[in-house]
């Protein structure tokens, strides 16, 4: 990546869950496609997805295909392949499924 200056950049993903209602930090700034794409895939009753998270300077995030269609500053303010966005929706999704316990309690 030109910004950069490397083929790839760390993206740190955390959840944090409270009861029934989880939180999803994601670097930089998702499009709301990527927040749904999250949501759908969370165990939990509510998600709460939050961007400008955990800092490096992602900028903006899309998911697969967004880009390739070009559409809301794909060029000037977009880092990253095509995939980030699912990359970032799988981490998220990999991290609060063992967290979950169906009876609203988060698992110790």
């Amino acid at each position: 990546m030109e910004r950069t200056g490397t083929d790839t950049v760390a993206a740190e993903v955390q959840v944090i869950a409270c009861g029934p209602l989880a939180f999803v930090t994601l670097p930089g700034g998702g499009l709301t496609e990527l927040g749904v794409a999250v949501r759908e895939k969370s165990p939990f009753p509510q998600t709460l997805v939050l961007g400008y998270s955990n800092g490096n300077g992602l900028r903006y995030r899309w998911k697969l295909g967004e880009k390739a269609r070009g559409g809301y500053e794909m060029e000037v303010a977009v880092a990253g392949t095509n995939e980030c966005g699912a990359l970032l929706v799988g981490a998220a999704t990999r991290l609060l499924r063992p967290i979950y316990d169906e009876s609203g309690r988060p698992r110790r």
